[in-house]
């Protein structure tokens, strides 16, 4: 099933950008790349933590969840522009709104470092009903409820939780 998701990824000089919300829980948008030439969804530290500290804490937690759940890194489709194997690993986080969609599963890997813009790759842009305007934005008119969900099994890191012992350990946020 898809919903109606009209709205626009903006082209700035050499990518498409849209805004996601409810990523951190400190309410902060983010921007990520709408990259239809990316094979996956990624995120890095950074775009949870803003200090060394912080992302210190987070891969730790990560690390504790990939341990206790058995998810294996993935190597084999992370891979950089220039052929380099990173590793990285599938999560899942819920009620993230892009664009100001209804809030839905998102559905990413996370890379334990920093990443200069985050990525909604094929695995979400294969979901999308979209047009490419010449030289302009691209329209997203429809999103699948499920966007994503066939591409990351059923081993998973379930962000929420790791949102959640994330935030339990650092200083209250407003």
């Amino acid at each position: 099933m898809q919903s109606l998701a009209s709205f626009s990824a903006k082209r700035t000089k050499r990518s498409y950008i849209l805004a996601v919300d409810s990523f951190r829980r400190d309410n902060r948008r983010l921007v990520f790349q709408f990259d239809t030439g990316a094979s996956m969804s990624l995120v890095g530290l950074n775009t949870v933590c803003d200090d060394d500290e912080g992302k210190a804490i987070l891969a730790r937690i990560i690390l504790e969840e990939v341990a206790a759940n058995g998810i294996e890194e993935e190597k084999e489709f992370a891979k950089t522009a220039t052929n380099e194997e990173v590793g990285v690993y599938p999560c899942r986080l819920s009620g993230v709104s892009i664009m100001n969609t209804k809030p839905r599963d998102l559905y990413f890997h996370v890379y334990l470092g920093d990443v200069n813009l985050p990525l909604l790759g094929f695995d979400f842009t294969d979901y999308c009903d979209y047009h490419h305007r010449i030289n302009g934005d691209i329209e997203v008119t429809a999103i699948s409820d499920y966007a994503g969900r066939d591409c990351y099994g059923e081993r998973f890191i379930d962000f929420d939780v790791v949102l959640d012992k994330y935030y339990s350990e650092m200083p209250p946020y407003i």
